[in-house]
């Protein structure tokens, strides 16, 4: 049975990359965006990002994106 369903990202090209439930049940995804805007301004490039969404609803309780540098990718926050 489906609890909730979201859909995450920009209008440009996102990719999950790790996706990771905590004990509390919220949701941990990490992944990069080429040249989108998850929030705020992409001066360009890939950025790398965290997003942690609520287990409950499914919705976002907060969001970092790291600057591009060269390739900046994450994979498999731990």
């Amino acid at each position: 049975m489906r609890t909730w369903e979201v859909q995450y990202g920009s209008s440009s090209l996102d990719y999950a990359l790790g996706i990771a439930v905590d004990s509390s049940g919220d949701v941990f995804i990490a992944g990069r965006t080429v040249g989108g805007s998850l929030h705020g301004t992409n001066i360009g490039g890939n950025y790398a990002f965290l997003v942690k969404l609520s287990g409950s609803s499914g919705v976002e309780l907060w969001e970092c994106s790291m600057a591009p540098a060269l390739m900046m990718t994450a994979e498999g926050w731990q």
